[in-house]
């Protein structure tokens, strides 16, 4: 094994602290992901069937959709027990659908056309679709926004304007000029307000105070999806601190050890539990996919049906997107 493996592991080790209430998690994962994705049956599924016409693209569009929205649930749902408020299944359904479908449209259209058409619609809600993906988009965020009902002061809709500009900002990532630090501004945006903008879906008028933990747990989370994709980043000619050699996971399992006492300070010591169970045993599924790809692979995860890929048969790929 090479350094960075026990390096890694050492990590994981000194974070178990976090994983208190990770075998409860593990238990009940497989009744949750059915309950997830019976609710993306039930409030995204009209949504594809109404407004894709190409049974194939329909048909593509569903698998990926739930299985992102699906799995990211977990995250959400710890920030929900985390704060003692109600966890909004369809709202973080639609959310999180409308999340991944508006990053592929980016990252496979991209432009700047593209980039002005979506900002006037997460700005101002303002959009014309021009095919039947962008319809379905515009369905999403018209149930989101309609289903809320708030007032386009709310903090959700400054962090989602945010977080737009600096997911603009990453196309700088291909450029191998962009410095370390550009780089790392680039990393600590999109993870502070990407993640803000989810957790507000749960919570109106969030605090201030509150805003600022939740996009401290952003960071970790995007250092984290730097860290799981080094690989495939590098492949892709986009540069993180990941695929520099500059981030490893003991800076994820670093900052949400040093993020801890602020969440329990707010939150309380006993309500912080189920949600930094949910980030530790994400590290060990970016562990186990980046440092035992081996072991990854003879996992029966990916031939599995998606309501048996639960934590408890191997933790493999239920939280990555």
């Amino acid at each position: 094994m090479d350094p960075a493996f026990w390096s890694d592991l050492r990590s994981l080790v000194r974070t178990i602290p976090l994983a208190v209430s990770a075998p409860r998690i593990m238990r009940a994962a497989g009744e949750r992901t059915t309950q997830f994705m019976r609710e993306f049956d039930n409030s995204v599924q009209p949504l594809l069937d109404a407004t894709i016409t190409d049974a194939d693209l329909r048909r593509t569009l569903t698998e990926s959709l739930s299985s992102y929205a699906t799995k990211s649930s977990f995250v959400v749902a710890g920030y929900t027990a985390m704060a003692r408020i109600p966890f909004a299944a369809d709202i973080a359904m639609i959310g999180l659908a409308f999340t991944r479908l508006y990053d592929d449209l980016l990252d496979e259209a991209g432009g700047p056309t593209v980039e002005g058409r979506l900002r006037d619609l997460i700005e101002h809600g303002l959009f014309t679709p021009t095919s039947d993906t962008e319809r379905l988009l515009d369905r999403l965020y018209r149930e989101i926004d309609g289903r809320l009902g708030r007032h386009r002061d709310d903090p959700l809709y400054a962090a989602a304007a945010t977080a737009h500009q600096f997911q603009i900002r990453s196309r700088d990532q291909r450029d191998p000029t962009t410095s370390d630090a550009a780089l790392m501004a680039i990393t600590r945006g999109k993870g502070r307000y990407g993640t803000l903008t989810v957790f507000a879906l749960m919570r109106p008028n969030l605090s201030a105070r509150e805003r600022e933990l939740i996009m401290a747990v952003g960071e970790a989370l995007q250092m984290l999806d730097d860290y799981a994709d080094c690989e495939s980043d590098r492949d892709a000619g986009i540069r993180t601190l990941a695929t520099e050699g500059r981030l490893h996971l003991v800076h994820v399992a670093g900052h949400l050890r040093h993020t801890r006492p602020r969440l329990a300070a707010y939150y309380g010591r006993h309500a912080v539990r189920e949600f930094l169970a949910v980030c530790y045993l994400a590290m060990c599924v970016c562990f186990v996919d980046r440092r035992l790809p081996g072991l990854s692979a003879r996992l029966p995860i990916k031939a599995a049906p998606a309501a048996d890929t639960a934590l408890s048969t191997g933790l493999v790929r239920t939280f990555r997107g």
